[in-house]
């Protein structure tokens, strides 16, 4: 469990808002680059992209984040919660249930077997 999950388990949220998420669900048509402008606009910092081919979770983007803030602002409890906001807002994802662990890109587990069974059993929808 991350320490996000843990902190979001001890503030007592119900189970199903500390659920990780999957994916933040951004397609690679750009969506990405939009929501990482905007948490430079947000922050007030210049992320180093020079990594960002590396990046494939939240938390590869967070720490980029906090390498590029003020040593005396990288502590700050918000930060995270703040990130999460951003970083969701794009696609509409829960930022309430972003770990560092959730991937930037791609369709979750849950959506590709949704997706598998209704080839199966040739269910439209």
């Amino acid at each position: 469990m991350s320490d996000h999950w843990h902190l979001a388990y001890q503030v007592g949220m119900p189970p199903a808002q500390h659920m990780p998420l999957e994916t933040v669900g951004f397609g690679g048509d750009g969506d990405q680059v939009d929501a990482f402008l905007a948490l430079e606009r947000h922050f007030g910092v210049d992320l180093d992209d020079t990594d960002c081919a590396e990046w494939r979770t939240a938390g590869h983007v967070f720490s980029a984040l906090l390498r590029a803030t003020p040593v005396d602002q990288q502590d700050r409890e918000e930060n995270w919660w703040e990130f999460a906001a951003i970083l969701c807002e794009e696609t509409g994802a829960d930022a309430s249930r972003l770990g560092s662990d959730t991937l930037l890109l791609g369709h979750s587990l849950s959506f590709i077997v949704a997706r598998w069974l209704r080839k199966v059993f040739r269910i439209d929808g």
